[in-house]
């Protein structure tokens, strides 16, 4: 308990520590900050994923934009280039209309996420080997407004799916380090293909490089994919036979608490006292659920009071009943009982009668 008190103490001064008054130490104080929400902000994978596709089109883009007039001026004719202008004045416009079309259709990119990134990769890969291969000025300018618009909308995606799913207000923060981390990757392919003190491969090679880191995106994404799914189909099937060992073991207790109740459910009635059980010999009674107590007829009952009217009650002996003679040479018969207790139960059935 004190050691608990203590660390919430400890955090209640944490956070109502004071700003730092001195100019070092609101470096300090910044600096811790900025650590704490970075580890916040990318220990997310939903914004890692996205991040790794930001960072990584990104530098592909302006690798391909700073060397698009380059690649022009190979199949122009006496350097003549009236539509350059226009080819980069026109990706803006198309990707206007389909980042407002994009935002009229309702995705959910937490499910087609990684499906669309593999898809727009690799039509990205498509368009850049076509981009560089092909000796048409116009089927440039279509390659390169096509990739530029593509890019446009899928980082607008990527910048609104980050944003939603940040877990501190440091949007400046995780912008700022994927473009960071961009422009670095840039740096080391610009040095390894392009330099001369690297590869130095020519501007059509160059494409093809930029073209293959794009169909690399779009594998390492489609594995991400292939990999959720597995799991998926896994976890449905565990799921299934979870429920299937589930509806055995309901319906086993379904069938024992029917049992329990159709044997609860005979019941065996008690017999009524009556003459014929009286003057009669007691005869057994089978305990069948089926069997029903049965009650005596009219005609039996005017038989019986005839036979109660001629019984002469003076001349039975109680000691004769008891004697062991008659019990020894009629065992197994049962006389019937003395006149006054047999007038009882003769009446007391009548009443039920």
């Amino acid at each position: 308990m004190a050691e608990s008190r203590e660390r919430s103490a400890s955090k209640q001064h944490k956070r109502h520590r004071p700003l730092p008054t001195k100019y070092s130490e609101y470096i300090l104080y910044r600096t811790r900050k900025l650590k704490s929400d970075f580890i916040k902000i990318y220990s997310v994978g939903f914004i890692r994923k996205w991040s790794f596709w930001w960072a990584m089109t990104t530098c592909m883009s302006l690798q391909v934009a700073q060397y698009a007039q380059t690649l022009w001026g190979e199949v122009q004719v006496n350097k003549d280039s009236p539509l350059n202008g226009f080819a980069e004045a026109g990706y803006t416009f198309t990707s206007t209309f389909a980042i407002l079309a994009m935002n009229a259709i309702p995705i959910n990119w937490d499910k087609w996420g990684e499906t669309a990134l593999v898809l727009i990769s690799s039509i990205d890969a498509g368009l850049l080997v076509l981009y560089s291969q092909t000796q048409s000025i116009y089927v440039m300018y279509g390659c390169y407004i096509g990739y530029r618009s593509l890019y446009q909308v899928m980082i607008t995606i990527a910048q609104w799916n980050i944003a939603k799913k940040m877990v501190c207000e440091s949007y400046g923060l995780v912008f700022g380090v994927n473009s960071f981390i961009a422009l670095i990757m840039q740096s080391i392919i610009m040095f390894v293909v392009a330099d001369k003190r690297g590869l130095g491969m020519r501007v059509r090679e160059q494409y093809l490089v930029y073209a293959g880191c794009h169909m690399l995106i779009a594998i390492i994404f489609a594995i991400s994919v292939a990999i959720t799914v597995v799991s998926w189909l896994i976890f449905k099937y565990r799921t299934k036979g979870k429920h299937v060992d589930e509806h055995h073991d309901t319906a086993a207790v379904i069938e024992r608490q029917v049992s329990r109740k159709s044997t609860k459910s005979v019941k065996i009635e008690p017999m009524e006292l009556s003459v014929a059980t009286v003057v009669n010999p007691v005869v057994e009674i089978p305990l069948d659920s089926s069997s029903e107590p049965t009650t005596p007829k009219s005609n039996d009952l005017e038989q019986l009071e005839n036979d109660f009217d001629q019984f002469d009650s003076d001349s039975f002996d109680s000691d004769e009943f008891n004697s062991e003679e008659e019990q020894q040479h009629n065992p197994g018969h049962r006389v019937s009982l003395p006149g006054g207790t047999m007038a009882a139960s003769f009446s007391a059935s009548f009443s039920k009668v």
